[in-house]
């Protein structure tokens, strides 16, 4: 009986894998502190705001969060420690509470390549903190992380 020869088998072609748009996070403080807490009283509001841009070629939302180092009152009591109110523009608040408690928040905007968004944090050190709390100083690092969106 004649024997057929398999025919030969495709050899598969390589995809490439798309290279994601650079996505580009930039704010308008530079390397400018946002806030200095270190004269801060019982009773004092400090509010400043940040502008968020997208110097990249593709779009992206981000999350707020804060690290900090050696934790003092400031940072470790929940009630009369640090508090922080973060709105967006328009005034919609996004968190309030305890600073130390801000976890990671998702500000609610898509961000274009070109476009800018922002932020309004507002600090406060309540009435009712102790002089425990004179003199005291707490370094903290704001950190904001861009995901491509979407």
């Amino acid at each position: 009986a004649p024997t057929t020869t398999p025919a030969p088998t495709a050899t598969p072609v390589p995809t490439s894998t798309p290279t994601p748009a650079p996505v580009a996070l930039v704010t308008d403080r530079g390397a400018i502190a946002l806030v200095s807490l270190g004269d801060i009283v019982p009773g004092d509001v400090i509010t400043r705001t940040m502008a968020v841009r997208n110097t990249g070629t593709s779009a992206f939302r981000y999350t707020v969060s804060v690290t900090q180092t050696a934790g003092t009152l400031l940072w470790t009591d929940p009630v009369d420690g640090l508090q922080l109110t973060l709105r967006d523009p328009g005034g919609t608040v996004l968190y309030s509470g305890s600073l130390s408690a801000l976890g990671t928040v998702a500000a609610p905007n898509v961000v274009a390549p070109g476009a800018s968004d922002g932020l309004v944090y507002v600090f406060a050190l309540p009435a009712t903190a102790s002089n425990g709390f004179q003199g005291l100083a707490q370094d903290l690092t704001i950190v904001l992380t861009a995901v491509q969106y979407p």
